[in-house]
């Protein structure tokens, strides 16, 4: 097989994998508003004071939608793992079935998030040293829509659709280090998305803009570390506890009061959700699976971050494998 040949092939099977990824995010974005927005929009008398007296059943509408899409609907409409033939098989290429060595699964998973919960409240306390305070108010994470269930949509979903899902698919074009980095970056300007909540009657004014602008930042720290330890421990699961956990209690980290926005959300950013966390963690399972290593499973292979790299002996390689379908 030629280099030439070889790069068209890359170049063909880059430009897939990048439709899929914008076809799973153009259909993640729809399912995340338009059941909710629907049942809104329509619900008039008895049942539209129901839903404000019981602002669960939105919840799980949504969340019920959203399984439906993953779960169901996206392994029939795109063909995104390679070798799937099976509920079974797409649930363990996800990673999402891998639980051992379950203390280190979770040992991870709740590690990472009481590092980073720590690390926000040390962030509310920067934040607030000119002006405002803190208090710790633990109905914040209780009442009819407490934080304690409505994370659960993104610390599974979003699990679910950015590493799992998206982050196999980079790990099949790119080197892990790459992978990561796009995935990172892709999870934290995802939530651009929130600028949709005019939808659902939020009012925008300048403070808000900037929630959003500096949200995307420490979502794309926070992402880099997911990405990390979804692709070191070779499972969905340490990131979900950790996402479902951080998203759960840390409205218990918050400031009170009258204080500077801007300056308690640039502390956010470096040292409470973002890049602080994302370093200390990254180093713990760093060091962790050198002193203790796991016995090493098949994986797809990252190509190299430049395809000049290859070399002749890797040109034999590809050609061998693309003759068993792995490529």
């Amino acid at each position: 097989m030629e280099l030439e040949e070889i790069e068209i092939d890359l170049r063909k099977k880059h430009t897939i994998t990048w439709s899929a990824i914008i076809a799973i995010l153009a259909m993640y974005v729809i399912f995340l508003i338009i059941p909710n927005y629907l049942l809104i929009k329509f619900a008039s008398g008895s049942f539209k004071t129901y839903l404000e007296n019981n602002p669960y059943l939105s919840f799980l509408v949504s969340f019920l939608a959203m399984g439906i899409l993953l779960v169901i609907l996206l392994p029939f409409l795109l063909d995104i793992l390679n070798g799937r033939k099976s509920y079974k098989q797409f649930l363990n290429n996800i990673r999402i079935t891998k639980i051992k060595p379950i203390l280190r699964i979770l040992g991870l998973g709740i590690l990472s998030a009481v590092i980073i919960l720590a690390l926000a409240r040390f962030a509310t306390y920067l934040g607030t040293i000119k002006q405002g305070y803190y208090v710790f108010d633990i109905s914040r994470i209780l009442g009819k829509e407490s934080p304690l269930y409505t994370s659960l949509f993104p610390g599974i979903w979003e699990e679910v659709v950015f590493r799992g899902i998206i982050l196999t698919l980079l790990l099949k074009i790119y080197s892990e280090k790459k992978s990561i980095i796009i995935n990172g970056f892709l999870f934290g300007f995802f939530h651009l998305v929130n600028l949709l909540n005019f939808l659902f009657g939020t009012e925008y004014n300048v403070y808000y803009l900037a929630q959003i602008l500096f949200q995307v930042l420490y979502a794309s720290a926070i992402g880099f570390f997911y990405a990390y330890l979804f692709v070191k421990t070779k499972s969905l699961i340490p990131a979900i506890i950790s996402h479902y956990l951080v998203d759960a209690f840390v409205s218990l980290t918050l400031p009170s009061g009258y204080y500077n926005l801007i300056l308690y959300l640039v502390f956010l950013t470096i040292v409470g959700l973002g890049i602080l966390p994302s370093i200390i963690n990254i180093i713990i399972v760093q060091t962790l699976y050198k002193k203790f290593p796991e016995k090493e499973e098949e994986r797809p292979q990252p190509l190299p971050d430049d395809v000049s790299e290859i070399q002749e002996e890797d040109v034999v390689n590809i050609d061998v494998n693309h003759s068993k379908g792995d490529v």
